[in-house]
């Protein structure tokens, strides 16, 4: 699949690989949380992602996964058998605005996300995010 991860530690074996794709007009496909989710609740996004929109002016596909949680839950070594429901739905592009800060765009990239998700899991009837939050603080 073409694939690298993003190293979180001391190495800098891709460094600068992003970049050079964007450069050379290769769309990526960036988590913005970094780690899949452990309670199925979106986690913090971390500013890479908003950090290459900014720099390079490049637009930002919203993307919601719903289902994918229980689907394959991260305790498990592989997804479950069958076919779970699992729903991806894309918004429109979002570019950061003239003067807005990194930190500014990813909340607003995760807001944007976040209602896309509420919007897929309500039409499916599938937990919400407020929801899935609510169920891992009864853990």
């Amino acid at each position: 699949m073409n694939t690298f991860p993003v190293e979180r530690g001391e190495t800098n074996r891709h460094k600068g690989l992003a970049s050079e794709l964007l450069r050379q007009d290769v769309p990526l496909i960036i988590m913005p949380e970094g780690k899949r989710s452990r309670t199925g609740a979106m986690g913090e996004f971390k500013p890479g992602v908003a950090a290459f929109a900014v720099k390079y002016n490049v637009p930002i596909l919203p993307t919601a996964i719903v289902g994918s949680y229980e689907a394959w839950p991260p305790t498990a070594k592989l997804w479950r058998l069958g076919r779970p429901p699992v729903h991806i739905s894309f918004d429109k592009p979002l570019l950061p605005k003239q003067g807005e800060t990194v930190e500014k765009f990813n909340e607003r990239l995760k807001q944007t996300i976040t209602k896309l998700y509420d919007e897929t899991a309500r039409t499916y009837s599938m937990p919400t995010q407020a929801e899935m939050e609510a169920q891992a603080k009864q853990k």
